[in-house]
Formats: C-alpha cells, sequence, structure tokens
C-alpha cells in the first residue's frame, strides 16, 4: 500500500502508472540466478492488488493476465499488467 501510495503522490493530476505485478499471491520467492544476479520476489493477486491501487486512489483504466516466455530458461510465467491514472480532480 505504501509503495503504490507513494507513486500516487509523484503524479501530476491525469499521470499514469503502468505495472506488471504478480498473477498469484507469494508471500516470498528466491532465484539464486536470476539473469546471472540474486532475485527476490514477493507479490499479491490480481484482486488485492486491484485492491491496494484503488484504495491508494488510482482509477483501473486497463487490466489483464498475459503469459510470457522467460527468455532465460524458457518456461512460461504469467504477469498482471495494469494501467492506471491518477485522476484530474484530484
Amino acid at each position: 500500500q505504501g509503495l503504490f501510495e507513494s507513486i500516487y503522490s509523484w503524479l501530476k493530476p491525469g499521470g499514469a502508472f503502468m505495472a506488471s505485478l504478480g498473477s498469484s499471491d507469494s508471500e516470498e520467492w528466491i532465484d539464486n540466478n536470476w539473469l546471472g544476479a540474486p532475485m527476490y520476489w514477493s507479490h499479491f493477486d490480481p484482486e488485492k492488488s486491484r485492491e491496494l491501487l484503488k484504495n491508494s486512489g488510482f482509477e483501473i483504466e486497463e487490466e489483464r493476465i498475459e503469459e510470457l516466455i522467460n527468455p532465460a530458461d524458457g518456461e512460461t510465467e504469467r504477469h498482471y499488467w495494469v494501467t492506471t491514472r491518477k485522476p484530474i480532480s484530484d
């Protein structure tokens, strides 16, 4: 919630924010060799992310779940893409 509130505060009225977020609820996931470096992930499912974005003041303009092939290992990944906007009259 805090991160989305910060991003919201950085935008001018009418400003857009697009993000690729997790497509499932995952408290913690670590890959010690992701594209040659250690990487840590933690994310909510789309429903919770949508709630957090709306509670931060964002208007949801477009959202979708997309499957992509990871070029590092050839495995399929799912991502929640969301485009939001800070209302003009905030």
